[in-house]
């Protein structure tokens, strides 16, 4: 269309349907740079809320070990015996049971471990702060939902302006047949490269699998991964798995990153993407500690 700009715009209808057609593609790309950003935000935001509570819970643990020591209750201090670099590697599930079985312990032993310079104060923050880290997942899936059905509404005004243009061009072809011969030539040109094979498909594919640590032996929920040239953007669940689609024209690399752990990246490898309009890629990972965050 922009190539016979000179020929319609003095059409009204024409200059308004594309105009309608570039603020509709603005849109989506608005929506998906909100997505995007949004997503990441939330995601540093509760990375680092639970290194505070981990730092914290860490600090009162110790404290409780040490009580438990001094009272030879060696049952009880061995379970609390571990490093907080097991405690930063557990599952969001697994880490926000243990805080909160040291919060509640800590609140019962509270006049016992004063001398050990643990706080009533020092428990209601570490209390406070996993009530607000339970808030961040549904926080994200609110967000993208809300993101998700404003896209989906997209589509249709695009339809809209797809048909209009086809009926506004069909009419300027007949206008113009005798009239304006290189306006002719160039829609005949672009119809025909718009039938060659494949020149208008954007085919997809699924990209699934499973994210582990320590020789494939524990999953990893809430690693995040980006894939494609757009990058798009996922995490895992509480089971390592992940699922992400991408269309075959953007598949270049995959990458995985969590704060503990280094970042990885891999090739998306893919065999005869013009054959099949659905493909399904597995792409496992198996990460491992990031050496620079060691104790």
């Amino acid at each position: 269309m922009y190539k016979n700009k000179n020929i319609w715009m003095g059409n009204q209808i024409i200059v308004d349907c594309v105009t309608q057609l570039d603020n509709t593609i603005k849109n989506i790309d608005k929506a998906n740079e909100k997505l995007g950003k949004s997503t990441k935000i939330i995601t540093i935001g509760k990375t680092n809320l639970r290194k505070l509570i981990a730092e914290l819970a860490f600090q009162i643990k110790e404290n409780m070990r040490l009580y438990y020591q001094s009272i030879n209750n060696i049952e009880e201090m061995q379970l609390l015996t571990y490093s907080i670099t097991k405690l930063n590697l557990m599952t969001d599930s697994d880490f926000y049971q243990e805080a909160t079985n040291i919060s509640d312990k800590s609140l019962l032993l509270i006049t016992e471990l004063i001398p050990y310079r643990i706080t009533l104060e020092m428990i209601n923050k570490l209390k406070s702060d996993l009530l607000e880290i339970k808030t961040y997942k549904p926080e994200r899936d609110l967000l993208s939902q809300t993101n998700a059905n404003l896209i989906k509404l997209i589509p249709v005004n695009i339809e809209e302006c797809r048909l209009m243009l086809r009926n506004m061009l069909d009419t300027l072809v007949d206008s113009y047949k005798a009239t304006n011969r290189e306006f002719i030539f160039s829609y005949n040109s672009s119809r025909i490269l718009h039938k060659r094979t494949g020149s208008h498909k954007h085919y997809s594919i699924t990209i699934k699998g499973k994210v582990t640590q320590d020789n494939k032996t524990n999953v990893l929920s809430e690693v995040s991964i980006s894939a494609g040239k757009q990058k798009k953007i996922t995490t895992t669940d509480i089971n390592g798995i992940y699922t992400i689609k991408i269309y075959t024209r953007d598949a270049d690399t995959i990458t995985f990153t969590h704060p503990e752990l280094e970042t990885q990246i891999q090739t998306i490898k893919l065999v005869n993407p013009e054959k099949h309009k659905k493909v399904v890629y597995t792409i496992n990972a198996v990460m491992v500690k990031n050496t620079l965050n060691q104790d």
